[in-house]
């Protein structure tokens, strides 16, 4: 299942990255074998981190954003599912567009952009009274 690069991504792969340096840096050549290398201090994915718009949100929540243009995310490198929302609600970008931005699989996107005309014909319906065709008919 195909999920966008999150915060937390990028604080776990900070710290593999980091690991083997901090391990290096704990021997010379006077220690001894036997010693354990100093472990790197584990990275708090727990821990809730402002987003711009001041929401107090947790790692997995910020999802990476750097790949959109400037004009859809502003100066932000990370947005929480509010900041998401309120670009959708707005009409600057649409969910599938977003999620296509971000390298979504095909098939994901194709859901979304199905979904999408799937709520605009019931609004459609809704503006001008009509009833929704039932998907089956029964005899």
């Amino acid at each position: 299942m195909w999920r966008p690069r999150t915060l937390e991504d990028e604080l776990l792969e900070r710290q593999a990255v980091a690991a083997p340096a901090r391990m290096m840096a704990g021997f010379t050549a006077e220690t001894e074998t036997t010693e354990e290398p100093p472990a790197a201090p584990p990275v708090d994915v727990t821990r809730r981190v402002p987003c711009a718009c001041g929401r107090l949100c947790p790692p997995f929540e910020l999802v990476d954003v750097r790949s959109l243009p400037p004009e859809v995310r502003g100066d932000r490198e990370y947005m929480c599912c509010a900041c998401r929302r309120r670009l959708f609600r707005r009409g600057i970008i649409t969910e599938s567009e977003f999620i296509a931005m971000l390298g979504g699989p095909a098939d994901v996107v194709a859901w979304h952009r199905a979904a999408e005309e799937r709520k605009r014909r019931e609004k459609e319906n809704q503006r001008f009274g009509r009833k929704p065709i039932p998907a089956t008919r029964e005899p």
